[in-house]
């Protein structure tokens, strides 16, 4: 069943095509050679830090507000600034897929969730990204945000819960948010 917040024709496509994926191979999928492999699902919420991308339409948000924020642009959140992301720092997300990948307790067990179980608003991301940065290259204090046009099939809140995590990999995030 689709989660009720997805109402967008388009995004439902999408989730649907995940979900379909998903459940092809959510015990085992078939090998190249007629043989069985085993198969662990994860689930990553909103990574953040190095590589992360700014450009395009699909530019996550932090890189994009640190980038606004040392141009002395304001900070463009789409929306009224009210949805809410769990975000989870790269590399914790990393070891959390490794974790996954070696993990014998995981096989055949269903999707682990790999996120911070922390709710935060953009409005709130924002400003800290804007104060972290501090003045911008040319001295100026931080630009606050602008609020823009909502983006179409948005999400109003997307929070994790990495309990099964924690006990089937033992895994929990070790990077604090702007710690």
């Amino acid at each position: 069943a689709l989660h009720p917040a997805v109402s967008c024709r388009s995004c439902r496509r999408c989730l649907e095509g995940r979900q379909d994926l998903c459940r092809q191979y959510r015990i085992r999928g078939e090998g190249m050679d007629g043989g069985c492999r085993e198969v662990v699902v994860v689930r990553p919420f909103n990574a953040y830090g190095p590589g992360s991308h700014v450009g395009g339409r699909a530019g996550e948000a932090i890189p994009r507000w640190i980038a606004q924020a040392t141009g002395g642009v304001p900070l463009s959140i789409h929306g009224d600034g009210q949805q809410t992301r769990d975000y989870t720092f790269v590399t914790d997300i990393a070891r959390g897929i490794v974790d996954a990948a070696l993990s014998d307790a995981m096989v055949g067990t269903g999707p682990v969730n790999l996120c911070s179980g922390v709710e935060r608003s953009a409005m709130s991301v924002a400003r800290d990204v804007a104060e972290a940065v501090g003045a911008d290259a040319h001295g100026a204090a931080p630009i606050g945000p602008r609020l823009c046009e909502p983006r179409p099939c948005d999400l109003r809140r997307q929070v994790g819960c990495a309990a099964r995590a924690a006990v089937l990999l033992g895994w929990s995030p070790s990077v604090d948010w702007f710690a």
